[in-house]
């Protein structure tokens, strides 16, 4: 029997995150290799985790919630009450945190139940008790850390201990502390009088060094000193006892640590494997499709066989959570004949899976057809909703990353962003992006529509403006 060892996931150790006109991006970094993306759209943020007041409209009985007013705009919501018992009246003002954000024709949705997460502790005020995350292995542990936090909470408080807080260097004040700043942003939202987000959601950095499941020695590395600044202040409110990192790299660190080709690669149904092979995966209506391919070089052999089933289950789990894709999954592996080493490539599939804060469940093997499935539950917005809109946003803010970085390196010549039609359309809906453009290039951007441009298309070329001071084509 051929055997492979055991994979077992490496902890992150850096974190790349790149600013460009509209956009903040973020790579995790796990040993060189990336293993999460994540984005910020100033002109489209992500409110999931923020904090809304809003009003209710209209009690929807059958659906197990309301509809509301989230915003002094009028914006519509929907309230998910879920198993709650305590009975809502129209015109009651709500305090409710964004668990869905609106998207493909449906409404923001929020939830009564109010969960503040932090680095070692999870707030809940408006659910009392103290329990410890399942993930703290040693009983005597958990309980001394929840006897902790009992001393420090008022009978009406909620908290859940994280398993990060079980980590030895994690000193007891920087637990205590981290609550005290939970009921100080409880209190800031309560205290607001208007209708509309009162609590935001963390900022992209914020979420990441909240969100890392170790606490080892850890590399921020960023490629502004706004940036900079800003990881600065966020370790040292969440993160203060951790051994961490800013370092400031203005040449391109984005790419060269390939979080850029992870971007890229992420939209991509055809993912090279390292031993020459492929893994696909696809969506349909009803789930994800991931198919194997050994290649036609080195034959079918069975050591081959596993060793190419192996990588594509560490990079299976790689792309899925790189993509955020939710829901079930279906795998064709190339057939084993060795049942154990079968058994040994679902483990592997596992085992990329540690640490994913999304609800998983396995399958507990192979099925008789020999397919592999399993769920991924929903905890933020997939890598997909980058095209939402037809995917002319991220069109235009590669386009204005790509004509900034042509710009700033020959200052000599005029460079124009070039787009199709629609896409030039939609820049209406980017301000944010358009005014952090003129700032770094000194003036507006040039824009101009081309028709030979599909969707998703943009190119950047030199450009000579006319004597009149309006642009046109070269």
């Amino acid at each position: 029997m051929v055997t492979v060892p055991p994979f077992r996931l490496p902890p992150v150790d850096e974190i790349v995150v790149s600013a460009s006109p509209g956009e903040i991006r973020a790579g995790i970094l796990r040993l060189g290799d990336v293993w999460g993306l994540d984005w910020h759209w100033p002109d489209a943020p992500n409110p999931v985790g923020a904090i809304y007041a809003l009003r209710i409209s209209r009690l929807a009985p059958e659906a197990r919630g309301a509809f509301c007013i989230v915003d002094e705009q009028g914006q519509e919501g929907f309230l998910d009450l879920g198993k709650r018992k305590t009975p809502l009246h129209e015109g009651q003002r709500v305090l409710a945190q964004v668990t869905r954000a609106p998207e493909a024709g449906k409404r923001l949705t929020l939830s009564p139940t109010i969960r503040l997460a932090g680095r070692y502790l999870v707030y809940t005020p408006m659910h009392a008790g103290i329990s410890a995350s399942r993930q703290i292995g040693d009983k005597a542990v958990a309980q001394k850390l929840q006897g902790l936090v009992k001393t420090a909470i008022t009978p009406e408080e909620g908290v859940i201990v994280r398993a990060v807080a079980a980590n030895p260097t994690v000193p007891p004040d920087a637990i205590l502390a981290e609550l005290d700043r939970h009921r100080a942003t409880w209190a800031a939202a309560r205290a607001e009088q208007s209708l509309g987000c009162v609590g935001p959601a963390p900022s992209l950095i914020e979420a990441s060094l909240i969100e890392r499941a170790n606490a080892g020695r850890l590399t921020v590395t960023v490629d502004t000193p706004s940036l900079r600044a800003t990881a600065q202040a966020a370790a040292s409110a969440w993160t203060a006892c951790e051994p961490i990192t800013v370092r400031l790299d203005r040449s391109a660190p984005f790419a060269s640590s390939g979080a850029e080709e992870a971007f890229a690669l992420a939209a991509s149904s055809e993912i090279p494997l390292v031993t020459g092979g492929t893994l696909w995966l696809e969506t349909t209506r009803g789930g994800w499709m991931a198919d194997v391919d050994s290649g036609t070089a080195r034959g079918q052999a069975e050591p081959v066989r596993l060793e190419t089933n192996r990588a594509a289950a560490v990079e299976l789990a790689r792309q899925i959570r790189l993509r955020q894709a939710a829901g079930l999954f279906i795998a064709d592996f190339l057939r084993l004949s060795d049942a154990k080493a079968a058994a040994g490539i679902a483990q592997t599939l596992r085992n990329g899976f540690a640490e994913d804060p999304a609800p998983l469940h396995f399958n507990p093997g192979f099925d008789p057809l020999g397919f592999y499935a399993f769920t991924r539950g929903r905890i933020a917005p997939p890598f997909a909703s980058r095209l939402a809109d037809g995917g002319h946003a991220q069109a235009a803010l590669s386009g204005l990353r790509t004509l900034v970085r042509s710009t700033l390196a020959d200052p000599a010549v005029h460079h124009a962003l070039y787009v199709s039609p629609a896409t030039l359309q939609s820049v209406a809906n980017l301000p944010i992006a358009l005014q952090q453009a003129a700032d770094q290039l000194g003036q507006k951007p040039v824009l101009l529509p081309d028709a030979s441009l599909g969707r998703g298309g943009y190119v950047v070329r030199p450009f000579r403006p006319a004597p009149t001071g309006q642009e046109q084509r070269p």
